[in-house]
């Protein structure tokens, strides 16, 4: 059983191989990397692509990114159904409507919004969130 187990197990590894191999050819740049397009949105959504932005800035990075910040995720998700774009940052429920517009094709790579806000102070004033009744946040 433990044999059977482990042939047919590297026959899936062997497949998954074969599987990757395509034509897809990938546009490069004159540096021979290979340019990905990359579409935000303004504020927090897009925060995630702020390092990023700034490594493609410094060219620094392993790719060459074409960055777009819009306004509304409309836009963005025209651009993904025409595939004038590769990764987009949209909220969750923009994501999952593509998902189902596309049946499928346009798919989430991750969810980021977990942990990202974050309430700071200068002293020990806030322990919790009813701490925060009737303040002022900014």
């Amino acid at each position: 059983m433990k044999k059977l187990l482990t042939l047919l197990f590297i026959m899936t590894l062997a497949l998954l191989t074969f599987t990757a191999c395509g034509d897809n050819e990938s546009p490069t740049n004159s540096d021979g990397k290979t340019v990905i397009k990359v579409s935000v949105l303004n504020g927090t959504t897009g925060f995630g692509m702020a390092h990023l932005i700034e490594q493609d800035a410094n060219n620094s990075a392993a790719n060459d990114y074409e960055f777009t910040i819009e306004t509304k995720a409309e836009t963005i998700s025209k651009g993904l159904i025409n595939k004038d774009i590769d990764i987009a940052a949209l909220p969750t429920n923009a994501a999952s409507n593509l998902y189902n517009k596309t049946n499928g094709e346009i798919q989430i790579l991750a969810i980021n919004t977990l942990g990202v806000l974050y309430v700071l102070d200068t002293g020990a004033g806030i322990q919790s969130i009813e701490d925060l009744k009737d303040k002022t946040i900014y």
